[in-house]
């Protein structure tokens, strides 16, 4: 193991310490974040660009506007895209609700054609103002009886709320779905940048029962992203996603069921199991399933030997369940990078402290980050060895080429999603890719959305 940052005699302040020294599940202490320049994870601009013919127009400070601009020119959507500057005076001579309703106005005024939907994006400044956004929004709804606008938020302020902001978009990116009929057939999967994979034992046991599994990452209209109104449940795979189906459930009458992005096998099988026992379906072999996942781990275990494997918390909302899987498969896992403990992953972070206690664990956005020597790798190699990374955060701070280019989990769910993640070990092993290069594209995948109506079925697989 290498050497920690920091003095050990002061552990709440280390970026980096030993998983046995850790107290509870409190990793580290809130303070100035460093942010490092591996990009590929999504952002509150990017995710509204999943639904087909929506266009948004942020209403921010100038500042707040840099960031959210080179959004928008990297992911290719400018064409989507309208802001609104709001200026100092506004904060004084009573302008600032004409400035939204007038600001936006004038956006759409501009557009060749008429979106289907808008995003309208207010920041902290509206909420300091108590602006009521709500009449703001009934009065461009009046204007413009033929959009459905949305309300958005980037609100610095709720980063630390009850509800994160994530939370709050992923809610309002089915906010426009209207009450409508449901199809006893027709079953949705929310909350997702990436589309589940069409392999997976759940999207297989639906197609095999007859049911239709609507995603908002495949569809390709504005109709087909109103038609997910008319599933009567909400499958959803990652904590955020769950203050969405309460309010899809409160406006819309959807049930919703959680099968969680997990690498746990009792916990594949339960998810599977309430699933089959909620839309009455088969179970396929999950002892098979189970079999080929483990066989296929074996593989990439004497494909990586014993090169040092580090895991970072944007490639999978369960680090430490990855983290264990790779453990008890024989894997040589060093180091897993994650702010917190997150939900459903308690079980797992105990496991490795108690069976694993030297492994190090780091912060991913400490600003003692930015000294960091990233030359994991370079020693490795002198060694004789390699590293490999499980995310793009991961790779930046170890230096290594050698990755597995995911992010939030990339649709892999049960045992399929392990089988396909020991064939990505294999290629990170096998194959170097220029991380410098790769790690900077800004929401991996966006440039693929929306897609093009003639994209044969699993192209956006293939394009995220």
């Amino acid at each position: 193991m290498r050497e920690l940052l920091h003095d050990r005699r002061e552990p709440v302040d280390l970026a980096e310490r030993r998983i046995g020294d850790v107290e509870g599940t409190s990793l580290f202490r809130a303070g100035i974040e460093y942010t490092p320049p591996a990009r590929g994870t999504w952002t509150i601009a990017h995710t509204p660009m999943l639904v087909p013919g929506a266009h948004e127009v942020y209403v921010c400070p100038g500042n707040c506007l840099r960031g959210v601009v080179l959004s928008a020119a990297e992911g290719g959507f400018t064409d989507r895209f309208s802001t609104v500057e709001v200026h100092e005076e506004n904060l004084y001579d009573s302008s600032m609700e004409d400035l939204l309703v007038e600001g936006v106005t004038d956006c759409l005024s501009r557009l060749d054609t008429r979106p289907s939907c808008v995003f309208v994006t207010s920041s902290c400044i509206h909420e300091l103002m108590a602006l009521d956004f709500g009449h703001l929004m009934d009065e461009l709804r009046r204007r413009f009886p033929d959009i459905d606008f949305v309300e958005s938020f980037m609100n610095c302020t709720m980063r630390k709320s009850k509800i994160g902001y994530e939370d709050v978009q992923w809610r309002q990116n089915y906010a426009a779905l209207r009450k409508v009929p449901k199809d006893p057939r027709s079953v949705n999967t929310i909350g997702s940048y990436f589309a589940l994979d069409p392999g997976s034992e759940a999207a297989s046991m639906l197609a095999s029962g007859g049911y239709r599994l609507r995603d908002l990452c495949r569809v390709r209209s504005y109709d087909e992203y109103q038609a997910m109104a008319t599933s009567w449940l909400n499958l959803y795979h990652w904590p955020v996603a769950a203050e969405a189906a309460r309010d899809l459930r409160d406006r819309l009458g959807q049930e919703s069921l959680y099968l969680p992005y997990s690498w746990d096998a009792a916990e594949i099988r339960a998810s599977l199991a309430a699933l089959a026992e909620t839309c009455g379906l088969a179970l396929p072999d999950l002892d098979e399933l189970e079999r080929q996942a483990d066989e296929a781990l074996s593989r990439a275990r004497d494909e990586v030997g014993s090169a040092e494997l580090r895991v970072d918390a944007a490639s999978t909302p369960r680090p430490f369940g990855l983290a264990r899987l790779l453990l008890e498969h024989g894997f040589e896992v060093t180091e897993v990078y994650s702010d917190a403990v997150m939900a459903g992953d308690e079980q797992a972070f105990s496991w490795v402290r108690e069976h694993r206690p030297d492994l190090l664990v780091s912060a991913m956005v400490d600003f003692r980050l930015r000294l960091r020597d990233r030359d994991a790798e370079e020693r490795a190699r002198a060694r004789g060895e390699k590293v490999i990374a499980v995310g793009q955060k991961a790779a930046y701070f170890t230096g290594t080429d050698h990755f597995v280019n995911m992010i939030a989990n990339d649709g892999l769910l049960g045992f399929s999603g392990i089988t396909r993640l020991a064939d990505l070990l294999v290629d990170a092993s096998r194959t170097e890719k220029d991380a410098r290069t790769v790690i900077q594209v800004k929401a991996r995948g966006i440039e693929g959305y929306p897609l093009p109506l003639d994209a044969p079925a699993g192209e956006e697989a293939s394009r995220a």
